[in-house]
């Protein structure tokens, strides 16, 4: 866990960024952020190659628009994005990407993107989430801009998801 930094509170300036850590299991200590700013590269929230991750609970203290994306991949025991309920929006990477989920093994839904609404300012790419059944919880996005590519939406590999209901 990364308790140690309980009391680490506030709005902080550049983003968080939790990558290869294999036997990390909980964000407890994080509780007390409230926002993040973005690195160079645009992001804001990267989650990923943390291989016994399944919750993002921790995060529930964020609440507010984030200026860059949310990257959140290789994670393969991460059930759900619950604890990210608190954003409100997301601006987008260099690279174009505003919410860009992928190959999340455990991955069974993105209702924890339910506070999102309005404009995101880049691509949504939702890929390779072997166990993804539904995209509700962006219900509330109403227009997206597009990545570098020119993509707008990229829904791809995701073997389990049956609809696109979610997406309005």
């Amino acid at each position: 866990s990364l308790e140690g930094l309980r009391g680490v509170r506030g709005s902080l300036p550049g983003s968080l960024s939790i990558t290869n850590n294999r036997k990390l299991s909980s964000l407890h200590g994080l509780d007390g952020i409230e926002c993040f700013g973005k690195d160079e590269l645009g992001i804001s929230i990267y989650i990923g190659s943390s291989g016994t991750l399944q919750y993002l609970k921790a995060l529930g203290g964020v609440k507010c628009s984030l200026p860059g994306t949310l990257r959140v991949e290789m994670n393969d025991k991460l059930v759900s994005l619950h604890g990210l309920e608190g954003i409100e929006s997301f601006g987008k990477d260099k690279f174009g990407a505003s919410v860009d989920i992928r190959e999340n093994g455990a991955l069974q839904s993105v209702n924890g993107l339910g506070g999102v609404s309005g404009t995101l300012l880049g691509c949504l790419r939702i890929s390779n989430n072997n166990n993804l059944v539904s995209l509700h919880g962006l219900e509330g996005i109403d227009s997206m801009g597009k990545d570098v590519d020119g993509h707008t939406i990229v829904i791809d590999g995701n073997a389990a998801l049956q609809s696109l209901e979610g997406l309005r």
